[in-house]
């Protein structure tokens, strides 16, 4: 049995940093290869593949946590989420060092995640302004600042989201035609049991404008490689991992050569050899030495041997893709 390699990915820059701060979009089989990264100043950009129906994350990483930090994540221009990754002195636990941001508070018990979906396939409607659809469609911005934190509280569920929908954009011709993907939300399902903790902050910017940003372009494979977005080695599909579905001659649970022989049905068994002592055929095949046997065997276990073990190292690497 064979199938696609679900862990394939092509070795190269899959985050964009700055400094201290490392943000990364975060698709099915891990973090999305960035494609032509570049930097201005503090703002960073690279583009990333899209794939209609499927979900993202975006996070970011503080490895200093000096300073308590606001990340504001737009989606096609459109404000959809704000988090605070604290500083180490109030929260030093290594988990207040990352936000994963995937998905919009509904309600207190549902949430809605971030898909990726073919723009002729979603319902138009009206588009504020405010949001400069030319500018943003097809861009995944999260912008990072400093703030003061003046009292902190602990909440069992997010707020409720309260902006703008993803669902109902218009798009004339032109940008469809440069935008063939946009994010909308999913439908809507409930919230896990095991809720995270979640701590609400107030207090004030001491940044006004971002000390970082970090903009991720997404489109899809096909647009990507026309205009050399992205390295050749991705027009090569994933590469084929052979799995074995027989048993394994060294398992002692796999039964004998013998025990394979005497199991098979009457209709399946080999006719058996002739017991005469005459010459065999010319055009029939040698006989069988069973001194051969334990060779073949021998073979036949360190062939499987290599193959398991390429499918366990193929997994390791990709365990170990993305380590901050």
């Amino acid at each position: 049995m064979a199938f696609i390699n679900p862990h394939h990915v092509i070795p190269g820059l899959q985050s964009l940093r700055a400094d201290h701060i490392t943000c990364w979009v975060e698709g099915h089989h891990g973090p999305k290869y960035v494609g032509t990264p570049r930097r201005s100043g503090n703002s960073l950009s690279g583009w990333i593949e899209s794939i209609a129906g499927q979900t993202f994350t975006v996070n970011w990483h503080n490895n200093q946590r000096d300073y308590h930090m606001e990340g504001t994540l737009y989606i096609d221009g459109i404000l959809c989420d704000t988090h605070i990754i604290p500083e180490a002195t109030s929260f030093p636990e290594d988990k207040w060092s990352i936000a994963n941001i995937g998905f919009i508070q509904v309600s207190p018990t549902s949430r809605r995640n971030f898909v990726f979906a073919d723009v002729s396939a979603l319902v138009h409607g009206p588009v504020s302004e405010a949001s400069d659809p030319a500018n943003n469609l097809g861009t995944i911005r999260l912008e990072v600042r400093r703030i003061r934190v003046d009292k902190a509280e602990t909440m069992r569920s997010d707020y409720a989201y309260q902006g703008e929908a993803l669902t109902t954009r218009y798009l004339p011709q032109e940008l469809r035609d440069n935008t063939p993907h946009q994010v909308r939300f999913g439908q809507e399902y409930p919230q896990p049991t095991v809720r995270p903790i979640v701590v609400a902050t107030h207090g004030g910017r001491i940044d006004q404008e971002p000390l970082y940003a970090f903009t991720f372009m997404y489109r899809p494979l096909e647009y990507l490689l026309e205009r050399n977005l992205f390295p050749p080695q991705f027009q090569t599909p994933p590469p084929v991992i052979r799995v074995l579905t027989d048993f394994s001659a060294d398992s002692p649970s796999a039964p004998s050569e013998a025990g394979r022989e005497r199991s098979q049905s009457p209709e399946q068994s080999p006719p058996m050899a002739s017991t005469s002592s005459a010459a065999p055929s010319q055009a029939g095949p040698p006989p069988y030495d069973d001194a051969q046997r334990p060779q073949e065997r021998k073979k036949t276990r360190r062939v499987k041997r290599r193959r398991e073990i390429r499918i366990h190292i193929s997994e390791e690497e990709y365990v170990s893709d993305y380590e901050e």
